[in-house]
């Protein structure tokens, strides 16, 4: 028997007993204990949904709560990271969801609002998988503030406090059960959890996901069947309302997106001699990839999106990550080149992609590829050293700016020296050049950066942050060729340096072999844009948009 709950009782319980300092500090060891054994749960799912929310309601406010949260957290972790066959989660999941416990009639308890009913009606929900997403909902959270640097040296003050603790059974193992969460509950929480796992810890699970192929479903397959769902909404108020679960689908895509890059970005090697993409993960559905991101700068754009905070920014900005990321897809795949068809694309993506790769101008293409360089030599994790490794091996490596050029970072004096005289491109010859662009454009000179900020890829910032400096940096290279602060030898030699050695060129991807067949993306994927474009719901006035092709 399905055991569910009125959707408003939580919310009610919560809303009397929050001040109830006892009812949190009594739910931490009564969660505890009905999980221990994560094959047989001894609680009830609703009676652990409410004395979950009480704990997490009083973390911030109540010190004694948030001393005791650590063992709470292992707990939750190892209840969801236990190795279990389908049978058995399927045998648990019941089991939470009928209500035996001996102190369902206790006022005092946690029980006095289990609701059993053969037939659920509305206004009420599973409380099984009330209970499973607030678990996620918790430990993403927690994932999402941990600083990924201490974990790895095992020595976080808080949990997790290493990488073991959130890879028991190995990075294969927890790729196994996370499908197997998402089988029995395909929902946004569990891929955000995923997202945040493989943000702390970072190659070690890297190809395990890769390989189980739960990166193609969580955050290609999962987007596109949600972007189905809406589309399929012909109500403006109807489509307001189921809005939202897919503005989080997007932010999830486009944040997986720039925890793929930085990593790639961060430990990558050049590729190889099959010409290797530097996006590895996204070969075979990168057509489907970049048809999604056009998918959500429709969606995200109509007028009847949802608002309300975090929206009313969080859109715009996933907006912003889908048409750079659609175009770095393009690109880095050489999608430009036959025997790869035109495909229809938002106005948006296009835009961007004329803008970045506008070839009317040599003279301006050169000067992009000077600021770009210069841009991600000094944001960049990496040591200005010639073949220096030291910030691909240590990640607490605190790179310090020339002062010169307040561009390129060493992490220590031996590398700098090294960097100034050796190679065609010493930077004996480039520091003064490099100042003289950065005089007109003042943006890179400030305080050292902190390693939280640095050991972040150029693209975890945001976009148009970025774009403002890079552009600005193009003016600088302009305004020092127009007003000769550099002469034409010089503007070649940054410009070879640029090209060949700095590194930087995101946009291309020389050593990639096109192929003789392209992955052919969605077969009603043209068919979808057509339906967005007959439909008010998208552009409220004409129910039309413009379309063109890349």
């Amino acid at each position: 028997m399905p055991q569910v709950v009125k959707k408003e009782t939580i919310s009610r319980i919560l809303f009397t007993q929050e001040a109830d300092t006892k009812s949190a500090i009594r739910a931490i060891p009564y969660i505890n204990a009905a999980l221990q054994d994560p094959l047989k749960p001894s609680g009830c799912a609703a009676s652990l949904s409410i004395a979950l929310a009480l704990v997490v309601l009083s973390y911030r406010e109540l010190p004694e709560v948030s001393s005791k949260r650590d063992g709470l957290r292992a707990t939750l972790y190892a209840f969801v990271a236990a190795k279990r066959t389908d049978e058995e989660l399927k045998a648990m999941w019941q089991k939470l969801g009928r209500c035996t416990c001996k102190a369902a009639k206790d006022k005092t308890s946690f029980h006095t609002q289990c609701i059993n009913s053969k037939k659920p009606k509305l206004g009420y929900v599973d409380v099984t998988e009330q209970f499973i997403s607030s678990i996620f909902l918790e430990l993403l959270l927690i994932l999402d503030e941990t600083d990924p640097i201490p974990v790895h040296k095992g020595n976080a003050k808080c949990w997790p406090n290493r990488v073991s603790d959130l890879l028991p059974y190995g990075a294969d193992q927890l790729a196994t059960t996370l499908l197997q969460w998402y089988r029995m509950l395909p929902d946004t929480q569990i891929i955000r959890l995923t997202l945040s796992i493989l943000k702390v810890c970072g190659t070690l699970v890297y190809n395990a996901f890769t390989q189980s192929k739960i990166i193609n479903l969580f955050f290609i397959d999962h987007t596109r069947k949600m972007a189905d769902e809406l589309i399929a909404i012909k109500s403006p108020t109807e489509f307001y309302e189921a809005s939202q679960r897919f503005a989080f689908q997007s932010f999830t895509f486009t944040h997986f997106f720039k925890t793929v890059i930085s990593m790639e970005s961060i430990w990558r090697q050049a590729p190889d001699v099959n010409g290797r993409p530097a996006i590895p993960v996204m070969r075979g559905v990168e057509t489907k990839a970049i048809q999604l991101c056009s998918l959500i700068c429709y969606i995200l754009s109509s007028p009847y999106i949802i608002k309300e905070p975090p929206f009313d920014e969080e859109c715009p900005n996933s907006i912003m990550d889908a048409q750079a990321f659609a175009t770095i897809l393009f690109r880095w795949y050489r999608m430009d080149q036959a025997p790869c068809k035109s495909m229809p694309l938002h106005p948006f993506i296009v835009e961007y992609d004329r803008y970045i790769s506008d070839a009317r101008s040599a003279a301006s293409i050169s000067c992009h590829i000077i600021a770009s360089a210069m841009y991600s030599r000094r944001f960049i994790y990496r040591c200005g050293g010639p073949t220096c490794r030291v910030c691909f091996t240590d990640p607490e490596a605190v790179l310090k700016t020339c002062i010169g050029c307040q561009t390129v970072r060493y992490c220590g004096k031996e590398c700098q020296a090294k960097d100034w005289r050796e190679g065609p491109y010493a930077h004996k010859k480039l520091c003064k050049i490099m100042a003289k662009i950065e005089q007109g454009y003042e943006s890179l000179r400030g305080p050292t950066d902190s390693v939280q900020r640095v050991v972040a890829d150029i693209l975890t910032q945001g976009s148009v942050h970025r774009q403002a400096i890079v552009n600005g940096l193009v003016r600088g290279v302009v305004k020092a060729v127009r007003f000769a602060t550099i002469n034409d030898e010089e503007f070649n030699l940054v410009l070879e340096w640029a090209t060949k050695d700095g590194d930087i060129n995101w946009m291309a991807n020389r050593d990639f072999k096109v192929p003789a067949e392209w992955d052919p993306g969605y077969d009603d994927y043209e068919d979808v844009v057509k339906r967005i474009m007959r439909s008010k719901i998208y552009h409220a006035e004409t129910g039309e948009l413009f379309l063109f092709r890349m």
